[in-house]
């Protein structure tokens, strides 16, 4: 299920693929995952419509950046898992940082984004303001679309907890190199 504004190429693909594009609320409410992967400004447009069709145990993940997980579930009345993945993951390369409070959220988020994706799951929804920096939402329409075609190949990566990252954005000063690399 797609919910889009507008006619897209990447939509149209899809729904050759067998997607369903833009069914009414009660219908596209029937998912058990909803990807929020929309600018923020727009969050809240995009998903209050939707949040009263919600099946019980459906979970919602969002791929925005900025978003805390709170603010979503407060709309959503769901569990809310966050995803950042870079733009390599829409060519099954990249790196996707994961996070949500809820077990089957951050499983949903494991089992869309390891197939495609070397995965980081973080210690907490503010660590993911340091993963934002470099990890465009944008690209997750090519990684999810191609998720189908990485399970098949079986290109999952291995999961690892975050361990380095600070629990806030880190500051605009550039990191020392390390000793014996060139900077």
């Amino acid at each position: 299920i797609i919910l889009t504004p507008s006619s897209k190429p990447a939509a149209e693909a899809a729904r050759a693929a067998g997607a369903r594009i833009n069914p009414s609320p009660a219908e596209a409410g029937k998912a058990d995952v909803v990807v929020l992967a929309v600018k923020p400004p727009a969050w809240r447009t995009a998903l209050e419509p939707l949040a009263p069709h919600l099946g019980r145990e459906a979970v919602v993940l969002s791929v925005m950046a900025g978003i805390a997980a709170d603010a979503i579930a407060a709309v959503a009345r769901r569990p809310v898992g966050r995803v950042m993945p870079t733009t390599a993951v829409a060519q099954a390369r990249g790196v996707a940082a994961l996070w949500s409070g809820d077990e089957r959220a951050l499983a949903a988020a494991l089992d869309l984004f390891a197939p495609v994706a070397t995965t980081v799951v973080l210690e907490g929804d503010a660590q993911m303001d340091a993963a934002t920096r470099s990890a465009p939402a944008a690209s997750v329409s090519a990684g999810v679309g191609s998720c189908g075609r990485a399970k098949r190949r079986g290109t999952g990566r291995p999961r690892s907890p975050a361990r380095a990252l600070p629990s806030s954005t880190p500051s605009s000063k550039p990191s020392p190199e390390p000793e014996g690399r060139p900077a």
